[in-house]
């Protein structure tokens, strides 16, 4: 299980608190996202509500609606 619960940290502000919960399940699905990433077999991966069609993740019931969430590798100049 995967849970995320997006929250407004400040009305004025305008910024926003993203909150991963993880149950052993959701932790095994996003290791193994996150090696995929690691072995460089691509750069991003998805993780999408039942409202985009895919039941990757949960959302609290008090959080902003999130539908989406793209991890996806950079690379850092220096």
């Amino acid at each position: 299980m995967i849970k995320v619960h997006l929250k407004r940290v400040s009305a004025t502000s305008g910024e926003y608190e993203l909150e991963l919960s993880l149950d052993q399940d959701g932790l095994r699905v996003l290791s193994k996202q996150f090696e995929w990433l690691e072995s460089g077999k691509d750069d991003h991966f998805h993780l999408m509500h039942s409202d985009w069609g895919q039941d990757d993740f949960d959302r609290e019931k008090d959080s902003l609606k999130l539908s989406h969430i793209k991890v996806q590798v950079v690379e850092v100049k220096q």
